[in-house]
């Protein structure tokens, strides 16, 4: 169900975090495992999906709806993962061959290995920007509305990584439980809203 935001008295985007995060943590084991498999299935219908040989995605932390189903069947049916790991102000997707690989980072978030993310590795297992027809975004986000509107965790990682690629925003797909969608949030003119949103 559809939520209006003046009804729950929210206002602006830190209240919409808080309201929202703690509705999130209340979720029960359950109904977390059911909304992963069911974003999973929805995910490896889309067309996005069959057509992309890149999906840059991201491995859950905390309550966020998690995608470990999806990111390892990319790695078994031969795609390219990429995954985002912070560095400094802005977030650089790495490849990933194997979850395991993957190691605590920013703010306890599972990320790809600091030396996979650095200019001077020789760029092989960075994201190729000049490259975006192949490529499916799939974005977290804390809260979104009817119209794709997004509402993150405040730091902006996500309007600055998209703000000069548009071809790539245009295959991008927002992904949230139901109770994460409201019938309205505030934007800002810097902000990117993914494409598409999915909701389980």
């Amino acid at each position: 169900m559809i939520r209006n935001m003046e009804n729950n008295n929210i206002s602006d985007k830190k209240a919409i975090r808080k309201s929202i995060l703690e509705q999130r943590n209340l979720l029960t084991e359950t109904e977390r495992k059911r909304a992963s498999v069911l974003i999973t299935d929805r995910l490896l219908g889309h067309q996005w999906f069959y057509q992309s040989k890149r999906i840059l995605a991201y491995a859950a932390f905390g309550s966020e709806l998690n995608l470990d189903m999806l990111l390892q069947e990319v790695l078994d049916c031969g795609k390219e993962l990429y995954l985002p790991r912070v560095v400094g102000e802005e977030i650089v997707f790495s490849r990933v061959y194997s979850l395991e690989e993957l190691e605590i980072g920013y703010k306890g978030i599972r990320e790809p290995a600091l030396d996979k993310c650095r200019k001077d590795s020789g760029d092989i297992y960075l994201f190729d920007e000049n490259e975006t027809q192949q490529d499916l975004l799939i974005m977290p986000g804390v809260a979104f509305d009817i119209y794709g509107n997004r509402v993150g965790y405040g730091k902006g990682f996500y309007d600055r990584f998209l703000a000069d690629k548009e071809p790539l925003r245009l295959r991008s797909i927002g992904v949230a439980y139901e109770m994460q969608v409201l019938l309205q949030v505030p934007w800002d003119e810097g902000d990117r809203k993914p494409y598409q949103l999915i909701k389980v």
